[in-house]
C-alpha cells in the first residue's frame, strides 16, 4: 500500500512538469519561424517571399540546387489547400528542378486574408500566368513545367491551353475534368464501397446527400459537401491506404514545415473553406471535354488508382478524347488515391523525371 501511495505521489508530483513540457511543445509548434532552409551552393536558390499577383501579395517559395535546371511550378488544390507546408517532403526534386510553390490569393499565408466574394477562376488563372512570366524573366528561361493538383488542375489545364508556348509540358495530378459528373462519381463510389462493406450507417448518411451540394440559389451547401468528403475518405476514395493516410493525420506532418506554424495551418483550413464556397458554383460548371478538346503542349495525367476526389474514371475518359499532337501519357499510381506525391513519393518523383527526359534537352 505504501509503495502505491509513494508511486501515486511521485506521479502527482510529476504532472506539473509533464504539463509544462506539453505546453512548451505546443508553444514551439506555434512559434513563427516563417523561414525556409538554405540550400548551399553558388547556383542554388532558396527564397520565401511575397510576390504581387493581380494586386494581391501571394506567398511564393522557390527552391533548387541549380538555377540552370528547369522550373517546376506547383499549383495547389482546394482552393485553399497550400502546397508550401508539404515542401519538405518534396525536397528530392530540388536536384533536377527549380521547384516553385505559391499560396493562391486568400489561401494559406497569402492576401487578402479572406478571398473576395466575387473571386473567379479567371482571376486565379491570371495570377498563375503572371507568376509564370515573373519566373521566366527572373531565371532567364523561355519555358517551364506546370503541375496542377486537384482544384489547381483546373487552373493548370486552363493555363496550358492559353499559353502552351511557355510550357515544356503540363502535368495534371488528381485532374479535375467535369465538376458535376465528378461529384456524382464520388458519391456513387462511396455508396458502392459502403454497400460492399455492408455499412448501414454510411448508406443511411449518404442517402441524405445530394451532389453537387448546391441550394436553390446555386450556392454551396457546405455541411453536405463536408460530410460527403468525410465518407469518401472513410470509404477509400481519397487515399489508397485509408488506415495509414487520412486528412486528419496530415497535421503532424505539416507541422514539420519551417514556413508554417500551427496557427498558420488552423487559419489556412478556415480560409480554405471560404475560398471553396466562393468558387464552388463556377467549379461545378467546369467541363474540359467541351472547353479544352485539344492541347498544344505535351500533357501527362498522374492519377491514383483509387482517386474519386477527382474521378480517375473521368480523367481516363478525358485522356482518351483530348487531341494532343505534341504527346500525351496517362500514368496510374497503383497504391495511391488523390495524392500520389504523398502515398508513392518515389514513383511520383520517377514519373516527373520521365516527363523531363521526354520533353527537356539539358
Amino acid at each position: 500500500m505504501n509503495i502505491i501511495k509513494r508511486g501515486t505521489a511521485r506521479l502527482a508530483g510529476a504532472l506539473p512538469a509533464v504539463a509544462l513540457c506539453l505546453l512548451l511543445l505546443f508553444m514551439a509548434s506555434c512559434a513563427s519561424t516563417h523561414v525556409t532552409a538554405r540550400i548551399p551552393g553558388e547556383k542554388a536558390v532558396s527564397s520565401l517571399e511575397y510576390i504581387e499577383l493581380g494586386g494581391a501579395r501571394q506567398l511564393t517559395l522557390i527552391r533548387g540546387e541549380d538555377v540552370s535546371k528547369p522550373i517546376l511550378l506547383f499549383i495547389h488544390g482546394g482552393p485553399g489547400v497550400p502546397f508550401i507546408p508539404f515542401e519538405w517532403m518534396l525536397r528530392g526534386l530540388e536536384k533536377d528542378f527549380i521547384v516553385v510553390f505559391y499560396d493562391q490569393r486568400g489561401a494559406g499565408r497569402s492576401f487578402p486574408k479572406q478571398v473576395e466574394e466575387d473571386a473567379t477562376i479567371r482571376q486565379y488563372v491570371d495570377d498563375a500566368e503572371q507568376l509564370i512570366d515573373i519566373l521566366l524573366a527572373r531565371f532567364g528561361k523561355e519555358k517551364l513545367y506546370v503541375l496542377g493538383h486537384s482544384w489547381g488542375s483546373i487552373l493548370g489545364l486552363t493555363v496550358a491551353s492559353e499559353i502552351p508556348d511557355k510550357l515544356y509540358a503540363y502535368i495534371g495530378m488528381g485532374q479535375m475534368v467535369d465538376g458535376l459528373r465528378n461529384e456524382a462519381d464520388a458519391h456513387d463510389f462511396s455508396v458502392r464501397r459502403a454497400t460492399e462493406r455492408g455499412d448501414a450507417k454510411a448508406l443511411a448518411a449518404l442517402a441524405k446527400l445530394v451532389p453537387p451540394y448546391l441550394d436553390k440559389d446555386g450556392n454551396q451547401v457546405e455541411s453536405q459537401l463536408k460530410e460527403a468528403r468525410l465518407w469518401l475518405d472513410r470509404m477509400g476514395g481519397v487515399y489508397w491506404d485509408s488506415k495509414k493516410w487520412s486528412n486528419g493525420k496530415l497535421i503532424p506532418l505539416l507541422l514539420k514545415s519551417s514556413e508554417y506554424n500551427l496557427f498558420d495551418l488552423l487559419d489556412a483550413e478556415k480560409r480554405g473553406r471560404g475560398a471553396a464556397r466562393v468558387v464552388w458554383k463556377e467549379q461545378m460548371a467546369v467541363n474540359f471535354v467541351k472547353t479544352v478538346p485539344k492541347l498544344d503542349v505535351p500533357i501527362y495525367l498522374f492519377m491514383g488508382k483509387t482517386d474519386y476526389n477527382t474521378s480517375v474514371d473521368l480523367a481516363r475518359e478525358y485522356y482518351e478524347k483530348v487531341e494532343a499532337p505534341k504527346g500525351k501519357k496517362f500514368i496510374t499510381f497503383e497504391r495511391s488515391g488523390h495524392s500520389p506525391f504523398l502515398e508513392e513519393y518515389d514513383a511520383f518523383a520517377s514519373a516527373l523525371l520521365e516527363v523531363k527526359a521526354e520533353t527537356y534537352a539539358e
